[in-house]
């Protein structure tokens, strides 16, 4: 008995021992301590959040002065006022009495003086004059090397007119070819100062090209005599009207002739545009440039060697673009837009055209440029582009429009009528825009 009391007595004292006993820690100061350390943590996220927060701001708003700093301000967009051309088909105008006959009748009716002659050439110098701050030289500059290793620069000059300008830049209209190659563009203008310029775009098909001035390059004297161009709707230009030539008319600068309009009714085919021709008996030098003005001293038309018609050796007859045909184009051309391109040559279904042969409204197609996206896409002569996209088209300008809505290398889905059997049908072609 003694003995199961003394094992029984040992077996408590280990149980209570001192030495094997834990004490419970207080559940309330652990939660506390728990809190405690959740709030520092949280007290410290914020912390960091916030000034996180406030050198994101500082640094956004010194990187974005920054790069304000070093990249141009955008230059507002350019735009022309498009005129709209009202003359009726070349089929049913009426015909009116020959330039000739009016003039000699007109002299008949009053022999003419030594003054009326004066002051009918000082009305025309008057109109020369008023388009003479509008043009400039345009002259490239080429580096060559001659025999012995010197370097040196080889200089060609050709016209231009300002079309358009802005706060900080004026537009230059001028020949593509004339600039293309050169390592410099320079601009003599009005005030006989020659400044640098820089090309934006240009148009192989019509030989056109924009170039940009900077203002900040201009002193008081370029400003003044600096005149953006009138530029006029050559689409009311008559047959027999008296137009004044200027510019590089004769080899050399700020030269002149007169004439009449001997055709105003020429529409000539380019790489998806077409455009009226303006045909003169104005002579100039082979291989002169320059502008038509109006009697109201309007630009009408930009002379172009393409289409000029050979008198004799080395002088031939002035031809113009109609300005009027190329405000769409020198939109693009002056807002730095590649000229966006199909490649099919056509026209303007007219009112005859669907009268006499039941043609669809549309662009009529008489061919497609060999490898161009329309070739390659299957648009073919005959072929009636009536849409791009779903969006109609009636006339050549809509189409040349919608076109240069569009940048190279989009896909597009023109929408054309092509005739079967039983008449015009619908069709479409997927075509990836290229680049004149």
């Amino acid at each position: 008995m003694r003995a199961s009391g003394n094992e029984e007595h040992k077996e408590n004292d280990k149980e209570y021992s001192l030495y094997t006993e834990q004490i419970a820690p207080n559940p309330r100061k652990k939660i506390k301590k728990t809190m405690m350390k959740a709030l520092k943590i949280v007290a410290s996220a914020a912390l960091f959040g916030t000034v996180a927060a406030i050198f994101f701001v500082f640094f956004s708003s010194v990187a974005g002065k920054l790069k304000n700093n070093d990249e141009e301000p955008e230059s507002p967009t350019i735009t022309f006022t498009l005129d709209e051309d009202t003359t009726e088909d070349e089929e049913t105008q009426t015909q009116t009495q020959p330039i000739e006959d009016i003039v000699q009748s007109a002299i008949e009716k009053r022999e003419l003086t030594k003054d009326d002659y004066k002051s009918m050439y000082a009305a025309l110098m008057d109109v020369a004059d008023s388009g003479m701050n509008s043009l400039v030289t345009v002259v490239s500059v080429v580096n060559e090397v001659d025999w012995f290793d010197n370097s040196y620069e080889k200089n060609g000059n050709t016209s231009g007119v300002i079309i358009a300008g802005d706060d900080t830049r004026i537009l230059v209209l001028t020949n593509y070819d004339a600039i293309s190659g050169a390592d410099n563009i320079r601009v003599l203008l009005a005030s006989g100062n020659t400044v640098d310029a820089t090309l934006l775009k240009g148009d192989t098909a019509t030989n056109l090209a924009v170039v940009a001035v900077d203002k900040s390059v201009l002193n008081v004297a370029d400003l003044d005599k600096i005149e953006v161009a009138n530029l006029g709707n050559s689409y009311m230009v008559e047959l027999g009207e008296p137009l004044i030539a200027i510019g590089n008319i004769f080899g050399y600068n700020n030269t002149m002739n007169y004439g009449i309009a001997t055709g105003v009714k020429k529409v000539v085919q380019e790489t998806d545009g077409s455009y009226t021709i303006i045909n003169t008996n104005i002579t100039c030098y082979n291989g002169g440039t320059g502008i038509l003005l109006n009697m109201d001293g309007q630009v009408v038309g930009i002379a172009t060697s393409k289409y000029d018609g050979e008198v004799s050796d080395g002088v031939r007859l002035i031809t113009a673009y109609s300005i009027s045909d190329l405000k769409i184009l020198m939109q693009q051309l002056s807002n730095n837009r590649d000229v966006s391109c199909l490649g099919i040559y056509g026209q303007s279904v007219t009112q005859s055209m669907k009268t006499s042969y039941g043609f669809p409204a549309g662009v009529y197609v008489t061919s497609s440029k060999q490898d161009s996206p329309a070739f390659v896409s299957g648009i073919q002569s005959g072929d009636i582009i009536t849409g791009i996209n779903g969006q109609s088209i009636e006339t050549m300008e809509e189409y040349q429009q919608l076109l240069y809505s569009y940048s190279p290398g989009d896909v597009i889905m023109v929408n054309a009528m092509r005739q079967g059997r039983d008449g015009y049908i619908g069709i479409e072609f997927q075509c990836t825009v290229g680049v004149e």
